[in-house]
């Protein structure tokens, strides 16, 4: 069974070689379908052949074709001429000798005959060195078409071909090859078919990744907290950013129609809302190239009206934004305490804008997971008078006293054994929700205890996160392996069904640790001497799930009151510190770099350096160099 995307490439190389006589290229299948990479597409088109949807041709090149029943009769025979450059011209028809090639590949009308590719001109248009094209003869093609020229009387060469005033240019489709002018050439045909191999299909892998490298000169990473200030084009300075190279980024770009700031390319001038949208998604598009996998995007931007209608752009682009693959954590409310007045009669006044909280969406079932840090923006409680006793400070069971029972945050296996039936009869309920089902009582903790009451849930004392649980998987992966026992096996040993097997699995969604129970036994079925894991899979103790203040404060909301930033230098909207501040200290840890593609007075790289982060800020005007210096200190600029 194919999975949805495989079956959406299928659908599209079905659809392209009915339209076009060929089979599209792995960066026409990238394009389409906003793929990260073509290393991607050919993992897809492999899979494809392997599961017979695609197939090889035997007798000649082997190409991307659909694998439907076809007798001989599908075949014909088309004369190979000989090899034709797709670079230099060469000399051309040194011999004569036949191939088959499928009808559908054929004008339906007209003479036809193959030529062998030499030379890499055309890759861009899908023609490899060893590619097989097949030419329709034709004395005449159009503007831009690919065809077989002749040129000095004896050479011949495959090329796009375009009138100039003065003859000819014959235009590779290869930016590090020059075209070629000529005042005379004779078309010999022109190109309506392209027999690719699957060789040439792993070599345009090879070609497209050399030629990404090349094309992209990454800069070197800032190694201490002295901001790196890049000036110029928002998308084009993205690009010379390596890949997951951000762990936070946060911004606010120029709003729609808000201001003229009277320099070319800037953004906030467009035609229409949907063309500010698009531009600001093409700008997501690589900031989701650059950040982490666990990294977070915070993006304030504000409204318009027209007509006395709101035009709803952050929601809009909102919306736009997940369906590129970024999940919304939150819709933040900054909530403005000196918002300017306004002299709006008809409406209510605007003191708000919404910051988004974005996230990378993989590709496949799993949600999002992200580095967050609650704890360093916590907001402590008004009334905290007292300090938090700790779980061994606490009273612990006093049956001779009339104090109300408190429970401790923890209890050892031995101690929960011996108290636990008082604990079971502090938390009787007798209230009008007693026969409420769970998920009626809603989402509030606090109802839920009123009902449930306070109750321990028995657990690992270590806790293990990704990188150990790996750790651990690949540890018994490796004794499993020497054993050489199935998973299916070690199944029926522990009566489990389907259980196992995510034992050894290491991918997020499939992979788990056997429960402390079974780890001994494990153990001794894959004969592990080692007891390195064992405290950590096997020790535990029981934690009190209950409803109490955290001792570090509360969690600071989605509605932030901020006033607006101050500023004496001319800069017409400055970030409150506090903003960028609460952002960074939540989503960057503190080894990672933070960047802010609109950079303007540089508060965001203000507040990174204060914080002890790297930081890193594109921005369109020159002029603002000399606020942020004077807001920053000493700077890099690019």
């Amino acid at each position: 069974m194919l999975t949805k995307r495989k079956r959406q490439i299928l659908n599209y190389v079905t659809k392209y070689i009915k339209k076009n006589n060929y089979a599209p290229s792995l960066e026409e299948i990238k394009k389409h379908f906003g793929l990260s990479s073509i290393s991607t597409v050919h993992q897809h088109i492999e899979t494809l052949r392997e599961k017979g949807y695609l197939k090889k041709i035997e007798n000649q090149p082997r190409s991307i074709e659909l694998n439907k029943k076809r007798g001989r009769s599908d075949l014909v025979n088309v004369p190979l001429l000989g090899t034709i450059a797709a670079g230099e011209p060469i000399e051309v028809f040194e011999n004569s000798e036949t191939i088959k090639v499928q009808k559908n590949l054929l004008s339906k009308s007209g003479e036809h005959f193959a030529l062998k590719v030499q030379g890499e001109s055309m890759i861009d248009e899908g023609i490899f060195d060893g590619s097989t094209v097949i030419i329709k003869k034709q004395p005449m093609v159009e503007n831009g078409e690919t065809a077989v020229a002749l040129i000095n009387r004896n050479e011949v060469t495959l090329k796009k071909i375009y009138r100039e005033r003065n003859g000819f240019r014959l235009q590779p489709a290869n930016p590090n090859i020059k075209p070629i002018f000529t005042k005379e050439l004779v078309i010999q045909g022109k190109v309506i078919s392209v027999i690719r191999s699957f060789e040439e299909l792993k070599r345009e892998v090879t070609i497209m990744q050399k030629r990404s490298k090349e094309q992209r000169q990454f800069i070197n990473l800032p190694k201490d907290t002295e901001p790196l200030v890049i000036i110029g084009d928002v998308i084009e300075k993205l690009k010379i950013l390596p890949d997951k190279s951000i762990n936070c980024i946060v911004t606010s770009p120029p709003y729609w129609g808000q201001r003229d700031y009277g320099i070319e390319g800037q953004i906030g001038n467009e035609k229409s809302p949907e063309e500010y949208i698009k531009k600001i998604l093409d700008i997501a598009k690589e900031l989701k190239r650059v950040l982490v996998d666990d990294g977070a995007y915070f993006l304030n931007i504000g409204d318009k009206y027209i007509d006395k209608n709101l035009q709803m752009i952050p929601f809009r682009l909102a919306i736009e934004m997940q369906k590129i693959g970024w999940a919304i954590r939150n819709t933040l409310i900054w909530r403005k305490t000196n918002a300017m007045p306004s002299s709006i009669k008809d409406r209510f006044s605007n003191i708000y804008e919404p910051i988004f909280l974005f996230v990378k969406k993989p590709d496949n079932y799993l949600t999002p997971e992200y580095y967050f840090d609650l704890d360093s923006i916590r907001i402590p409680h008004k009334n905290n008078n007292e300090k938090e006793k700790s779980p061994r400070q606490r009273t612990l069971l006093v049956e001779e006293s009339n104090q109300e029972l408190e429970l401790p945050l923890t209890l050892s296996i031995e101690e929960y054994e011996k108290w636990k039936d008082k604990i079971n009869n502090k938390n009787r309920y007798n209230g009008k929700f007693k026969n409420t089902n769970k998920i009626n009582l809603g989402a509030s903790p606090g109802a839920r205890m009123s009902v449930y009451g306070e109750f321990y849930s028995r657990q690992r004392k270590h806790k293990i996160d990704s990188n150990l649980e790996l750790e651990i998987i690949h540890f018994i992966k490796k004794y499993r392996k020497n054993k050489g026992i199935s998973s299916k096996k070690i199944d029926k040993i522990f009566g489990y069904k389907d259980t196992a097997g995510h034992w050894f699995r290491t991918d997020k969604g499939g992979r788990c640790l056997p429960k402390p129970e079974d780890w001994p036994k494990l153990k001794n079925i894959l004969d592990i001497k080692d007891d390195r894991y064992d405290k950590i899979m096997i020790k535990e103790h029981y934690v009190l799930q209950t409803v109490k203040p955290h001792e570090l404060g509360k969690n600071p909301g989605d509605v932030w009151d901020f006033a607006t930033g101050k500023s004496q230098d001319s800069h017409f909207a400055i970030f409150p510190e506090e903003l960028p501040k609460r952002t960074i200290l939540s989503c960057c840890p503190e080894n990672g770099i933070v960047l802010d593609p609109f950079a303007g007075s540089g508060t965001s790289l203000k507040v990174a350096k204060e914080l002890n982060r790297r930081s890193i800020g594109i921005e369109l005007q020159k002029d603002y160099l000399n606020i942020i210096r004077k807001r920053c200190g000493k700077i890099k600029v690019l």
